[in-house]
């Protein structure tokens, strides 16, 4: 059973790995876009519950060169257990500019799907553009056109918890991006500087207690007949902390907030501190790994955050820097430099650099 991921730019290498991960398949990566198989259905599941690096996810239908030569009675989709009379659809374009160019590629497929289902299936399907139930999504990566049926019909980067967000964060695979960059695995000790809405905080909790990611009551998925009786079975973890403060007690307020709806209020230990208090609050060498996301008012901070951040790590830990674009920074002394990396967002640029304690 094929199926596809659309991602965010610059983070198909991230996609690929955790699907790897978590479902053990070798995904292929185009443009925005990350190509797998599973076995199992419920596969599927698990990634829908349990991936943090993706926006969406849908099953292939098919695959062409050109949106004319798509051909859905040689799919391997298996129609009559995804689609019924009762189910609402609208088709998504995604990854082709221009709205006149979107709708005239949404009006060539509703056309074939039209046809095929009032065929093969005996119905007329109808359209709802405002809350559809299901979602057909038409992505185009380089020269190819993927088509397929949105399992979720909403965008998964978007949390749920993110109800009290800071202008200065990003989304939630975006900041998973810069956990896993960070070298994060579960069991270590992390601490976030300047958490702003929590997202990164929240993202290592989840990570690392594998928990699942979003609710997903309203999802699409619930309303096929093949995979609504579907149950994933998983095992929790060991517990594992995530800290962080910030000298905003709005900051730790909104939060704590947001930790509480992404169900890791207990997970997340969140404080109110500046910087010059953090030795009196942590243990030297007590963490595995430090990230900071230094915005342009805290750049006059940064040897303060070195001279802070080094002895509470430990020997061989890292600490990682999130900041603008164009900021030169030089590693401290017992700091060695092992990741230099920018990267966009929209109109956003981000710089990131990793260094490791000696």
């Amino acid at each position: 059973m094929k199926a596809f991921l659309t991602v965010n730019f610059g983070l198909e290498s991230l996609v690929q790995q955790e699907v790897q991960e978590l479902v053990g398949a070798k995904g292929k990566i185009f443009p925005g876009l990350v190509l797998f198989e599973v076995k199992k259905k419920e596969e599927l599941l698990k990634l829908i519950n349990f991936g943090q690096s993706f926006k969406r996810i849908a099953l292939l239908i098919d695959q062409q060169k050109e949106v004319e030569k798509f051909n859905l009675e040689k799919s391997s989709l298996e129609w009559k257990e995804f689609f019924t009379a009762e189910l609402s659809l609208k088709i998504n374009v995604e990854q082709v500019k221009g709205n006149d160019n979107r709708l005239g590629i949404s009006r060539k497929v509703m056309g074939k799907l039209f046809n095929f289902i009032e065929a093969k299936l005996k119905f007329i399907p109808r359209i709802e553009l405002k809350k559809p139930e299901a979602e057909i999504l038409v992505v185009k990566s380089r020269e190819e056109f993927f088509l397929g049926l949105d399992l979720c019909g909403k965008e998964l980067n978007a949390r749920g918890y993110r109800v009290f967000p800071n202008q200065a964060s990003f989304k939630g695979d975006l900041g998973y991006y810069f956990l896993r960059k960070s070298g994060f695995k579960a069991g270590e000790k992390l601490l976030v500087g300047y958490v702003k809405d929590g997202t990164l905080a929240i993202e290592a909790a989840l990570f690392a207690n594998k928990l699942v990611v979003s609710n997903n009551l309203n999802f699409s998925w619930h309303k096929f007949p093949d995979l609504k009786e579907l149950e994933l079975k998983y095992e929790k973890s060991d517990s594992t902390l995530v800290y962080g403060f910030d000298e905003s007690m709005q900051n730790i307020i909104a939060a704590k907030k947001n930790a509480a709806i992404g169900k890791v209020r207990d997970l997340v230990q969140l404080s109110r501190y500046a910087l010059d208090e953090l030795e009196l609050k942590y243990e030297a060498e007590e963490f595995d790994r430090v990230i900071v996301q230094i915005t342009t008012k805290d750049e006059e901070k940064l040897n303060e955050i070195f001279y802070q951040v080094t002895p509470l790590l430990k020997s061989g830990g890292s600490l990682l820097l999130i900041t603008r674009k164009g900021l030169d920074i030089s590693a401290p002394s017992k700091f060695k430099l092992s990741l230099e990396e920018e990267m966009q967002r929209g109109e956003s640029y981000y710089k990131i650099w990793r260094m490791e304690k000696k």
